[in-house]
């Protein structure tokens, strides 16, 4: 075949525009066959589908999801609402109506802005869209994406615009105590583990409660070390976290369990996933996994423990903490604002305090109070 006749060949297939010389027509070839072997792939994979969830991108979607043991319904959910969404607006590209192709940059981005003004005008709270939105680019394989500053969940956003949703996010030591009494050996074992520490859950198993491991237990102190990978950009080790907070027993119910387990020398404490996890507290009329953690911070705020004790000393220049009432905050603000709350029990007993330490002193020297000794006192 010669020269002419490759370039003509070539040309009919629309990869390139002029004339190429023997010695470069195999590469081009090659490159041009690329070229029709991907765009073949992404028009079969464009094809149309019958249901949502049978969308490529929606099954890594979910096996992302099933891989961390996290739930995905809530995530779907939000996806499908905003697909549907994207169907109403008029003359918008085919690009925008597959996740498969946000993938590129500049649509991407578009879809952030998209995506971001839809949910803010269904007056929901914007962090689990921003969440569905994470989880969908870091499944696609877009990481960088996922880290979009756009999609950096901030305070406001656990709230909807119209206002702060009420919900009592910890339990009552009575409520707990009842629930105890409804759970087997096993289920107190965990969720005792889980409310001393006060760790987030760890759904993926690197982390948090279900990411302990045997190696980092202390029996000789009582204690263990806890690693959080949400805190900070490099994930913070909490060291000596005590086991024997709130129940004196717990350490030897640990060891219990760790001589069934055989004794091993390493590995993860609990065989769980995260929709275990999940469950077990919602089979005990707890939502949220993730209360555990305020309840910890509630209780030792409740008790009278200093601030400071509670988020533990955590060190900047080695990304290490110390933690000495379990897991501890790099933030202490968080502590204040969003996880040690103050009971209605603590908050009349406060009250009472201040009133008798008022009338004591008061009492005591009522003079002390009067007008002209104030003036006198300033003269």
């Amino acid at each position: 075949m010669t020269e002419k006749q490759i370039a003509e060949l070539l040309k009919q297939t629309g990869e390139i525009d002029k004339d190429i010389k023997l010695s470069s027509a195999e590469r081009t070839v090659h490159r041009a066959l690329k070229r029709i072997k991907l765009r073949r792939a992404q028009e079969k994979t464009l094809a149309p589908i019958k249901t949502f969830e049978e969308l490529p991108e929606i099954k890594k979607l979910i096996e992302y999801q099933q891989a961390k043991g996290s739930s995905y319904k809530k995530i779907l959910s939000e996806i499908r609402r905003f697909l549907d969404h994207l169907k109403t607006i008029p003359n918008l590209p085919e690009a925008y109506l597959r996740p498969i192709s946000w993938t590129e940059d500049e649509t991407a981005k578009e879809i952030i802005v998209k995506f971001l003004a839809w949910v803010r005008s269904r007056n929901v709270t914007v962090y689990l869209g921003k969440q569905a939105l994470r989880r969908l680019f870091e499944a696609l394989g877009r990481p960088d994406l996922a880290k979009n500053p756009l999609l950096v969940c901030k305070r406001s956003d656990l709230r909807p615009p119209s206002g702060t949703i009420e919900r009592k996010d910890y339990l009552d030591i009575q409520e707990y105590k009842s629930m105890r009494e409804r759970a087997n050996e096993f289920e107190r074992l965990v969720t005792d583990l889980h409310i001393t520490l006060g760790c987030r859950e760890g759904y993926n198993k690197q982390s948090g409660l279900l990411g302990l491991r045997w190696e980092n237990v202390h029996w000789d102190r009582n204690s263990i070390d806890v690693w959080e990978t949400k805190t900070q950009k490099s994930g913070i080790l909490w060291t000596d976290c005590p086991l024997d907070l709130f129940f004196p027993d717990l350490p030897e119910r640990l060891k219990k369990y760790w001589e069934s387990k055989g004794l091993p020398k390493e590995g993860l404490i609990f065989d769980m996933t995260g929709i275990d996890l999940l469950n077990l507290w919602k089979s005990k009329g707890v939502p949220r996994a993730h209360d555990a953690r305020h309840t910890h911070a509630t209780w030792c705020r409740n008790m009278g423990f200093e601030g400071e004790l509670v988020i533990g000393e955590y060190d900047g220049r080695t990304g290490k903490g110390k933690g000495i009432l379990g897991v501890g905050w790099a933030n202490p603000e968080v502590y204040f604002s969003r996880y040690g709350r103050v009971t209605e029990s603590r908050k009349q007993e406060a009250r009472k305090q201040a009133l008798e330490r008022f009338q004591t002193l008061f009492n005591h020297d009522e003079s002390y109070f009067k007008l002209p000794r104030l003036k006198a006192e300033y003269r």
